[in-house]
């Protein structure tokens, strides 16, 4: 069993489900809610939220 452990951090991500193109916002714990319309900016908002931690 591999003993290197990972850190893990929590974001939340809400869509509009009936989106074209795909929208919501995503926010880390703590941190501000980052909005997004599209693929490109839902993966954007994903890495601003791990980097704000």
């Amino acid at each position: 069993m591999p003993t290197n452990r990972h850190q893990t951090v929590r974001i939340e991500l809400q869509i509009e489900p009936d989106s074209e193109p795909i929208c919501g916002w995503v926010a880390s714990e703590g941190g501000e809610r980052m909005e997004f319309a599209g693929w490109v900016e839902l993966t954007a908002a994903i890495e601003s939220a791990r980097q704000q931690l």
